[in-house]
Formats: C-alpha cells, sequence, structure tokens
C-alpha cells in the first residue's frame, strides 16, 4: 500500500471517529477485513450469521448493523437471511472481534446457513419485512413462530404455519403478519409444545428441510 493510500485512510477513518457507520459503508471504505459465514453454533431463526471482523485503520470505529438488513449467501442454494436485531459494534484500531447475529431465513426452500458458507452485506429489506424484523426485535420474539412468519412475506406460506407453544407469541405475530401480508385469520390458532428428539417440519413444507428445529405433540 502506498503512503498516499494510506494516508486517505487513516483520513477516513478519522473523520468516522466519535460516529457510527454502518458495516456496509465500513466495508465499502476499506475500514475492516469481514468473513462472514454460516453459524453452526445456532438453529436459523436466532444468531444463525457470524462475523469475524477487524478494524484495518488507524483509528477506533462504531459500526451498526441495522435491523433489516440483508445478508446474501455465495451458494443460491442456501437461503438468504436478515437481521433481526441491531448491533452496535465498537472495535479499536487493529482489533479483531467476532459476533453472532440475530437474523432469520428469508428463501423458504432453501438449505439453512451453514459455517462453509460465506455471505456478502446486502440491501435493506422492503418496509413490511422491516416492520417484521423490527417487531421481532422489539419483543424478542426469536424463534420458529417468527420464522415462519418471515416466510410468509418472503415466500407466501400459509399463515396457519405461524404457531409455537405460547398463545400470545401466536397471536401478535398473526395480527400483524396478517396485516403486512394481506391474509385473513380464517382458522384457529395452533400450539405445541418443544421436545428435543422429535424434528421439526413446516407444513409448508414439500419435504423436510435441511434446517430443522425440533417439535412434538401438536394439538
Amino acid at each position: 500500500i502506498t503512503i498516499g493510500a494510506l494516508f486517505i485512510i487513516i483520513s477516513i477513518a478519522q473523520s468516522f471517529a466519535g460516529s457510527t457507520i454502518t458495516l456496509a459503508e465500513a466495508i465499502q471504505r476499506n475500514l475492516v477485513q469481514c468473513v462472514i459465514t454460516g453459524n453452526d453454533s445456532s438453529v436459523h431463526y436466532v444468531r444463525p450469521l457470524l462475523l469475524d471482523i477487524q478494524n484495518t485503520s488507524d483509528a477506533s470505529i462504531d459500526i451498526s448493523i441495522e435491523n433489516g438488513r440483508k445478508f446474501i449467501a455465495s451458494d443460491e442454494h442456501t437461503q438468504n437471511l436478515v437481521v433481526t436485531k441491531g448491533e452496535l459494534l465498537s472495535i479499536l484500531p487493529k482489533q479483531k472481534k467476532r459476533l453472532s447475529i440475530y437474523s432469520m431465513c428469508i428463501q423458504h426452500n432453501n438449505s439453512g446457513p451453514r459455517r462453509n458458507i460465506n455471505y456478502n452485506v446486502g440491501d435493506m429489506a422492503d418496509d413490511k419485512i422491516r416492520q417484521l424484523t423490527a417487531f421481532i426485535e422489539k419483543n424478542n420474539y426469536h424463534n420458529i413462530a417468527a420464522q415462519e412468519a418471515m416466510w410468509v412475506l418472503t415466500d407466501d406460506s400459509n399463515l396457519s404455519s405461524i404457531c409455537c407453544s405460547d398463545s400470545a407469541t401466536v397471536i401478535n405475530l398473526l395480527n400483524l403478519t396478517s396485516r403486512l401480508s394481506g391474509k385473513k385469520i380464517d382458522f384457529k390458532p395452533d400450539y405445541y409444545t418443544y421436545s428435543p428428539d422429535a424434528p421439526y417440519v413446516s407444513r409448508d413444507a414439500p419435504s423436510v428441510p435441511r434446517h430443522v428445529d425440533t417439535v412434538t405433540d401438536r394439538k
């Protein structure tokens, strides 16, 4: 790297000192180096995204990862993700950090994220999806019912797929998703209890998905 280029990078970093920039902007301005992959330690609707980041500048940076930001998989058969809880990351000069990011899948019939799949920062999701992701963050709905609600908006899944053991969660998600999707709630909501031994199969899925949850005892 030339002295001139180094001076430009330092000047850019110093110009952001004390302010917050987005991850996308930090990458675009060459202030950080990132490796973004799927997270094998999480199910696909909690923290399925893993960020390894290094501040390559000589100034501290505050970086935001916005609720509603999409991350695009390098493999076309793997689901893209959308952030469901915003993050603020403070990184010292040359410091490295690892962060698992709250997010959910947005392509129902693709495979779930995996550690060997890389992701790139994408655009912000559309307004309806962002309304849902904000609702998920506000209510801490990082669960399978909210994931099913997400697929109603992204993949036209049935509203009846929104179910879990907590009736208030189901009702709240049904009401919002019905309004956002324009679909009517013309059925009795379904509740179930979790079991660590039984695989989850969405009622909309044509076959058993590769991303599985655990559920049994449907009522």
